[in-house]
């Protein structure tokens, strides 16, 4: 009898890409939130050269 009984391909695939999606959630969390306050500014300053313009 195997000391170890192999891992079934399947189940470890399906791991291991649900492992790569939880981490590619955390990533885009972290750059939406040190992204969004610059975009923030950002549209806040076309919004507002857009209002300055139309005047």
């Amino acid at each position: 009898m195997p000391d170890k009984i192999p891992a079934d391909p399947v189940r470890s695939a399906a791991r291991s890409a649900v492992a790569v999606s939880v981490a590619a959630l955390i990533t885009a969390a972290a750059l939406f939130g040190a992204l969004a306050p610059k975009a923030a500014a950002l549209e806040g300053r076309l919004v507002d050269g857009i209002g300055i313009a139309l005047q």
